[in-house]
């Protein structure tokens, strides 16, 4: 498996707790050829899936190290192994995209998981024992996974998210819950006025509220509009 390495990051929602040492990692397996990669802490998950670069496009591998598809494979990586592998390969920007991948052996030896990434000047290989314990049915919480005809979705900016979240905390503080509304009628001044249907993409405004002692504060995000090209929010 060709893993971008920047889905490493993944383990920073694992779980630390040593009572969820089967959450202490990020989960990766393969379903109907797809690669996906999941984590979470038992009270957010995140989850991801990617087109896999071509294999025989990397550079030669080692001998004995088995990069072959495996149509079952399941295994979780630990934190620690996660953190090395976001920094293996070199820290040089790659001078080809193949290179800004971490190769995994799919099929594990001795117990391990071997895992592979080079510049062309150096090589680093990781073979981290995987997190024992059964991995949580992280599908059922996506019905379809990432989207589908199961449910409305709502495309906003990351980064209006982020500087939302970050000015709420600065004022009622970290930790404190926070209410999500999406607008389901047409009686809030939305220019979308058609009734909301699963599989429709949301354009009215989604509202973010806390309280804390007298303070109450809300904010509202405009989700994007159009096409992919052009979206603006």
């Amino acid at each position: 498996m060709l893993i971008p390495r920047e889905l490493f990051h993944l383990a920073k929602i694992a779980s630390t707790e040593t009572s969820r040492y089967a959450l202490a990692g990020v989960h990766f397996e393969r379903r109907a050829g797809k690669p996906y990669a999941a984590v979470t802490d038992g009270r957010k998950l995140v989850a991801a899936t990617w087109t896999e670069s071509p294999l025989a496009e990397f550079p030669t591998l080692p001998e004995g190290f088995d990069a072959t598809e495996n149509p079952t494979l399941a295994v979780t990586v630990p934190i620690d192994a996660c953190k090395k592998a976001v920094k293996m390969g070199g820290t040089k920007t790659p001078t080809k995209p193949i290179l800004n991948n971490v190769v995994m052996a799919e099929s594990s030896v001795n117990g391990k998981v071997p895992l592979l990434a080079t510049d062309l000047e150096s090589t680093d290989r990781l073979d981290p024992v995987p997190v024992k314990g059964q991995y949580p049915s992280w599908r059922d919480i996506f019905p379809q996974y990432l989207g589908g005809q199961r449910a409305a979705t709502a495309r906003i900016s990351l980064r209006y998210l982020r500087e939302v979240v970050n000015t709420m905390e600065s004022i009622i503080g970290k930790g404190e819950n926070v209410v999500v509304t999406l607008a389901m009628d047409a009686d809030n001044g939305s220019p979308d006025p058609r009734p909301l249907k699963a599989g429709d993409p949301i354009m009215r405004p989604i509202t973010l509220t806390a309280v804390r002692e007298s303070v109450t504060i809300g904010a509202v995000l405009m989700p994007y509009r159009g096409q992919p090209e052009t979206w603006n929010p």
